[in-house]
């Protein structure tokens, strides 16, 4: 299933999703040179879009800013979600800032790469114990989905009564993390790690490679957003 999910998200997200595009124009110059032309130039311009800094941080900014319901009731716990090594780091460095201005006991929930268990949790409770000073009450090391964070946190913090959590994940993130965490039963106050443009410079209108995956990023998230609200719909 893992395999299929991976494979799936290969062929509709970029670049390769641009490549097919591309190779299919090539493909028909021979019998459809107009068409052919057509698709090779939606390729290219495409991967210029999803590339480039100054449109993707815009996109990103917006994506973030236009999506989160917050939450004002008062939360009882803390509930941090791994986000590989690129991410937890900030993630963590939030959820101990959190913690010092609120005293609410921390929850890190979040597998190691290709579902390893207790990888990247290991990495996240030694960064907040040892490097912030921060205890760690409850740990889930085996979620591999943010539908396996959601429902194996409700199941450990349901026993102690925790309905009410503040979530901390990226604000790219946070709008289907805080779907999934309220359709588990949390009442859910979102505390995002905001991204934050870039300021704008003529190297901003240049393709780079940082801004290739923040475009990814940003279609996985909105495609599993779709996708999540459609399942949950369903199951309502």
């Amino acid at each position: 299933m893992r395999f299929t999910d991976d494979l799936i998200s290969i062929f509709l997200l970029p670049p390769f999703n641009l490549i097919i595009l591309g190779g299919v124009g090539l493909f028909l110059l021979g019998s459809s040179p107009k068409l052919a032309r057509v698709l090779v130039f939606l390729s290219l311009a495409f991967l210029y879009l999803v590339s480039t800094p100054a449109i993707v941080d815009s996109a990103l900014s917006y994506f973030e800013s236009s999506q989160h319901s917050l939450l004002s009731k008062p939360a009882d716990a803390i509930v941090v979600i791994g986000g590989g090594p690129d991410y937890s780091p900030q993630r963590v460095r939030h959820a101990a800032l959190l913690h010092k201005r609120s005293g609410l006991p921390i929850l890190v929930s979040g597998g190691g790469p290709n579902g390893d268990p207790g990888s990247e949790t290991g990495a996240m409770v030694e960064a907040l114990t040892q490097e912030f000073n921060v205890p760690v009450k409850w740990l889930d090391a085996s979620s591999r989905t943010t539908y396996e964070n959601a429902s194996n946190s409700f199941a450990i913090l349901s026993r102690e009564k925790i309905r009410t959590i503040d979530l901390v994940t990226h604000a790219w993130h946070m709008p289907r993390a805080a779907l999934v965490f309220r359709s588990a039963g949390f009442e859910v106050v979102e505390s995002p790690v905001q991204g934050g443009m870039q300021a704008m410079t003529v190297l901003s209108f240049l393709p780079d490679a940082e801004s290739l995956l923040k475009s990814k990023i940003l279609m996985r998230e909105m495609i599993g957003l779709i996708w999540y609200r459609v399942v949950f719909l369903k199951a309502s």
